[in-house]
């Protein structure tokens, strides 16, 4: 008797986990800035363009503009979706990326003893100068959407260095003048489940 079987191997398409550390410029101010996603590939290991998507999350802390400098006044979580292009074969060990992140956003200002307008002695007390809606106390939320630019450089079969930047629109405060933002990150990915880094 003679059997014959045809077994197609599925194509092996990875997943991966992102992290990176950066500064964010948000509302006239900036400061530090932490992001990580977790993605699943669209396209097999080898495929000379690689497309992912996934869910990520953000977090910045940040100044306030209209306050004295330091004050980390600020924080900014997002929390989302990406999509992710990567151009694993065009320009040698590196490989241009392109993300559209969209989230939803929740930022909270905290209290603040001293404004920066405060600051000094003054012999008749003015009233306070009125400040954007984007700088009051208590928390909002809103959402957001980008366009990110960056590149990956393998490491290994797994590790890739990652550096990234994000131009940002962002809905979260009604009649503020300020609703664009820009990242910069350094990090790293992990990629497993699908073989190495093509």
């Amino acid at each position: 008797m003679l059997i014959v079987c045809l077994c197609s191997a599925a194509p092996l398409k990875a997943q991966e986990v992102q992290a990176g550390l950066g500064y964010a410029h948000i509302f006239g101010a900036g400061g530090f800035s932490f992001g990580v996603g977790y993605l699943q590939a669209l396209s097999t290991v080898r495929a000379p363009v690689q497309q992912r998507v996934g869910a990520s999350f953000w977090y910045a802390n940040t100044d306030v503009a209209s306050l004295s400098p330091g004050n980390s006044a600020r924080d900014l979580v997002g929390i989302g979706a990406r999509y992710e292009v990567e151009v694993a074969r065009c320009c040698g060990p590196v490989h241009p990326l392109l993300a559209i992140p969209v989230q939803l956003l929740h930022s909270a200002v905290q209290e603040q003893a001293v404004p920066a307008q405060a600051i000094g002695l003054l012999v008749v007390p003015e009233p306070p100068a009125p400040t954007a809606s984007s700088e009051d106390l208590g928390s909002a939320w809103g959402w957001g959407a980008g366009l990110e630019l960056g590149a990956e450089v393998p490491l290994g079969t797994q590790w890739n260095l990652r550096t990234t930047g994000t131009a940002m629109y962002q809905d979260i405060y009604a009649g503020s003048a300020t609703n664009g933002a820009w990242l910069l990150h350094l990090g790293m990915t992990y990629r497993f489940g699908g073989g190495g880094t093509s």
